[in-house]
């Protein structure tokens, strides 16, 4: 046979059996371990089943279909054919585990999952080549080679609120464009046995490195921390926005050369930073620096937290301090902290603060005392600010200025009564004529 040929044949069969383990699911190896027989619920055709595989399968389960999944542990190889959504009862004790297979397959565009751990896979959750608009969100996804990972072209997706933790390999794959990644925590990846292939989060393309793959992504509200490498992008990548990440205690925080980087660096925050803040804005005053090409021009001082509130607003802090309780209620932010480390002597919080939840100016507090801050930044939508306190366990409690409101009630009251005032007059003025 031509020597040529010979080679060119085994490549491919080499090729396809690294690719054949992404992309092959085993949607025969059942087990179900739930307290009901029928743990699988179609929301919307009200019809039970004794496995995720079984609903998704069945004929009655259409494009749009809520499949709720009741706590247990399911031994599954889960493919997602259809536009669904799957929900777990709750992320926490509702486990689907592969067994060393790909755990669930996401194989049709628009699917979503929520609510489950995803563990002991060769991929825990994969996105099929070619696929978009998924969300993946809520979810413990541990103890696999790959946390998530997506191929060849992958769009619109949305991942938020994962926690992506312990995977031997890397715990995100990010090979795909015009997606989300924010709010997760990626921790303790890439500690297995194949250590140059280990990272958070992977930055990469395909077999043609010629072509582009990774593409106008948003990395934001992360916590990186602990990983082998936090960040690593292997072959090119284009203008992905890395935004308000928190680079905690990663063996090195981003690997990269000017070659395989052409992104956004900015606002995040890195553990091994050692500039000041002397204009005290939250900011360090000189960049952090990646390497002679890469770097970020405004490291944050604290670490970066956003708070969601019900009305649909966030709350954004970065601060030095450990955040025990944040609650928003009646127009008053409400913070307990406490130090981050032990020699600490100062804290500090630069709030970004929405106008509709509570309009400038403000009220600063300290354990119950008034301090003073810095307007750091205000548009008509928002305002900065920046105050420091002596370290300890203290309450902040932030709330509009006292004498304002007093002054807006006190105009209301004194419109009221001249209103009525001229009610009175009109009235006796009328009786003077008759």
């Amino acid at each position: 046979m031509n020597r040529k040929l010979l080679l060119a044949l085994t490549t491919s069969l080499l090729l396809f059996g690294f690719v054949l383990p992404f992309f092959y699911v085993d949607r025969n190896r059942t087990i179900v371990n739930a307290s009901q027989s029928y743990p699988v619920h179609n929301f919307d055709t009200n019809l039970n089943y004794s496995s995720i595989q079984e609903a998704i399968d069945a004929p009655e389960t259409q494009n749009g279909d809520r499949i709720i999944v009741q706590s247990g542990i399911y031994y599954e190889n889960v493919g997602v054919s259809k536009r669904i959504a799957l929900i777990g009862e709750n992320m926490n004790t509702t486990v689907i585990d592969g067994n060393g297979d790909t755990v669930v397959s996401l194989e049709s565009n628009g699917s979503r999952i929520k609510g489950f751990t995803i563990r002991n896979g060769h991929v825990g959750i994969l996105l099929n080549p070619w696929t978009q608009d998924h969300i993946i969100s809520d979810n413990v996804i541990t103890g696999n080679e790959y946390g998530i990972s997506g191929h060849y072209d992958v769009t619109n997706v949305s991942i938020e609120r994962n926690s992506v933790i312990s995977n031997n390999v890397t715990g995100i794959n990010m090979l795909f464009s015009n997606s989300v990644i924010c709010d997760n925590l990626i921790s303790d990846n890439g500690k297995g046995e194949f250590v140059e292939f280990s990272s958070g989060i992977q930055i990469s393309v395909g077999v043609n490195s010629e072509v582009v793959y990774c593409l106008n992504n948003r990395v934001s509200g992360n916590t990186i921390m602990d990983n082998r490498i936090g960040i690593w992008a292997i072959r090119y990548s284009e203008e992905n926005l890395l935004l308000h990440n928190n680079f905690v205690g990663n063996e090195k925080q981003i690997s990269a050369t000017s070659m395989t980087w052409n992104n956004n660096v900015t606002e995040n925050y890195w553990s091994d930073y050692d500039g000041a803040d002397k204009d005290e804005d939250g900011i360090g005053d000189i960049p952090y620096t990646i390497n002679n090409i890469i770097q970020d021009n405004n490291p944050l001082m604290g670490m970066f937290h956003s708070y969601n509130i019900s009305l649909g607003y966030r709350v954004k802090v970065v601060s030095n301090s450990t955040i025990n309780q944040f609650r928003y209620q009646n127009r008053t932010i409400e913070m307990i902290v406490h130090n981050m480390t032990i020699d600490q002597t100062y804290g500090f919080c630069r709030l970004s603060i929405p106008h509709s939840l509570i309009p400038p100016p403000y009220t600063v507090k300290i354990n119950d005392s008034p301090v003073f801050y810095n307007t750091i930044f205000q548009n008509v939508t928002l305002t900065t600010i920046y105050f420091t306190f002596e370290h300890s366990a203290v309450t902040i409690i932030v709330i509009p200025e006292f004498p304002s409101l007093v002054l807006k009630s006190v105009f209301f009251i004194a419109a009221l009564l001249a209103a009525e005032y001229g009610k009175v007059r009109t009235r006796n003025h009328q009786k003077g004529e008759m």
